[in-house]
């Protein structure tokens, strides 16, 4: 569990690498749980109160799944995101996401979300 503070995300990526250490997923993960985490930090309710996430690392039978609880927000995850234009500053988050995941989704519950992102260590770069 991280407070949801944008200097935690360096902190969470550090963790993951830790974690997942001499796993030939490891890089794509550690970008995936940059880009899972700062999502939450910024634009769930967990940021917005000074909460916490949670980030979960999974490794079973090849897989590696990441996943991030939080608060939930207002506002639906786009699930089949589009890069933005190369002049727009943010936005790619969740497109890189799911370029590099096998599969990755939501699941919502009464109190917040889940964001979970798989990947499959053969096709790990």
């Amino acid at each position: 569990m991280f407070p949801a503070l944008l200097d935690k995300v360096g902190e969470a990526r550090s963790f993951a690498r830790e974690v997942l250490a001499g796993h030939p997923s490891v890089d794509s993960a550690e970008l995936i749980v940059s880009e899972l985490v700062t999502n939450s930090v910024l634009h769930s309710l967990s940021g917005e109160y000074s909460a916490s996430f949670i980030l979960g690392l999974e490794v079973r039978s090849g897989v590696v799944r990441v996943s991030v609880v939080d608060l939930g927000s207002e506002n639906d995850v786009d699930l089949n995101p589009q890069l933005p234009p190369v002049d727009q500053e943010n936005g790619r988050g969740l497109a890189i996401v799911a370029l590099l995941a096998k599969e990755w989704g939501q699941d919502c519950f009464p109190s917040g979300q889940r964001i979970w992102a798989e990947l499959v260590a053969d096709s790990a770069s």
